[in-house]
């Protein structure tokens, strides 16, 4: 009987969640960002002959079922902008390359597209499930405490011995967590550690604080903040240190360029902080070892960046071999299973073709023209400083995107999702005139 009480007990969990979140969508995209910030790897304890559910899946799936009922009632409002459009059209190519490649897939790469496709998803669940610019702020506030406390266990565990590291994390296998030694990461070929935090990779950590730090930045520059600044300034910095502790160069791009956006869209106080974080880097502590990993990567010296240049031109080959749809999402005959190119566009166009590839960048495209079309005066300025954020995070977004993959890789849905509630909370000042 015992080994059935734990699978039990998370059952009865969940049903009770679900029925205190199922009828208000706001307070499942307040748990499913928590999830994404700080146990984005739990998982359900297994159950023999079945899939192991996280608690992501079940968190992005009764996120959708709940706006999805109310729209259906009556019960909340249901607009079609431009943006959500082209979302439903990225889904339905994504679909049909799934479709088309389907014979080449295996069970576990078929539970995985439906894992993709729920991240999507998380779009609508923000913009239709955030009904008033009260729930708006207290999902900005959840997605920068999280990513605070997320950064704050990265740089505990950064600074503890390894082998204490090794034992916190490796005492999360009960919730689905690796337990070897990958818990404890390095640069590849170098003796320079990295943060993982709960995030189990230091580049989906890096992804995580890069989208988190102008959110922060934004409430705490910005008038009337959901709660006072000094406390969004102090996550903004610990966010920051967490970052650069990742050794992620996708992600520190990311940031960079969240910020200079930031300080486009009138948030100029924002500029001081470039060289701030830029003396720190030169003066503190892991100067070294940031210059060395930064140097490498300018100059491709190292490993990793020589495979990206392999992989980005097997990635291309395929994309010119199958340019309308891709390759699927499977692994046909003589591809490496494991083979994932370092560059979310590229592996949108690998696997969905360049109809996926055009679909997708369509949507960020659509949020920021209108989005710089609109006039900001025009939004209560609480939620214009949401926008600013959310706008600049999206534009961090795309940036790690051409050198990195975790956007789109079906393989880590909770940074999928993170990108689209980065989108969704740039369009919903765009689609819902703020009534609260």
């Amino acid at each position: 009987m015992i080994p059935w009480l734990a699978p039990l007990a998370g059952a009865v969990a969940t049903l009770v969640w679900v029925r205190w979140a199922f009828h208000a969508p706001h307070r499942v995209v307040m748990s499913v960002i928590g999830v994404i910030c700080v146990l984005p790897a739990a998982a359900f304890p297994s159950m023999k002959g079945l899939p192991q559910p996280t608690l992501l899946d079940v968190g992005l799936a009764v996120a959708t079922a709940s706006w999805v009922w109310k729209a259906l009632r009556g019960r909340a409002r249901w607009n079609q902008n431009p943006e959500g459009v082209a979302v439903l059209v990225f889904l339905g190519v994504l679909l049909v390359a799934f479709v088309q490649g389907i014979g080449a897939t295996v069970p576990e790469q078929r539970l995985a597209f439906c894992r993709l496709v729920l991240s999507v998803l998380f779009f609508f669940s923000v913009t239709h499930g955030l009904q008033t610019r009260r729930q708006l702020q207290e999902a900005v506030v959840m997605a920068v405490a999280g990513s605070w406390l997320a950064a704050c266990i990265a740089i505990v565990f950064y600074l503890l011995p390894p082998e204490a590291t090794h034992g916190f994390l490796g005492g999360l296998g009960w919730a689905g967590y690796p337990v070897g030694d990958s818990v404890v990461r390095f640069v590849a070929g170098t003796d320079i550690r990295r943060a993982t935090g709960t995030a189990v990779d230091p580049n989906l950590l890096g992804g995580l604080l890069a989208l988190s730090l102008p959110l922060a930045l934004s409430q705490g520059l910005g008038v009337r903040p959901a709660l006072p600044r000094t406390l969004f300034l102090i996550s903004a910095g610990t966010i920051a240190i967490a970052l650069m502790l990742t050794f992620s160069r996708a992600a520190w791009i990311g940031a960079l360029v969240a910020t200079i956006v930031l300080g486009l869209v009138g948030y100029r106080r924002v500029w001081w902080g470039i060289p701030v974080a830029a003396a720190a880097a030169v003066i503190g502590p892991w100067r070294e070892k940031l210059w060395q990993r930064l140097q490498s990567g300018v100059l491709w010296s190292d490993r990793s960046s020589l495979m990206r240049l392999d992989e980005y031109r097997d990635a291309i080959t395929r994309v010119a071999q199958n340019p309308a749809l891709g390759i699927g999402f499977g692994t046909p005959p003589g591809l490496d299973p494991v083979l994932r190119v370092s560059s979310t566009y590229l592996l949108i166009a690998e696997q969905s073709g360049l109809l996926g590839l055009l679909t997708f960048l369509a949507v960020p495209a659509l949020i920021l023209r209108r989005s710089a079309q609109g006039s900001r005066s025009g939004l209560p300025k609480d939620t214009a400083a949401i926008q600013a954020g959310a706008v600049a995070a999206l534009c961090g977004a795309l940036a790690i995107g051409l050198f990195d993959h975790y956007f789109f890789n079906y393989g880590f849905p909770q940074t999928i999702a993170l990108f689209w509630l980065a989108a969704g909370l740039a369009a919903w000042p765009l689609r819902i005139r703020p009534d609260g």
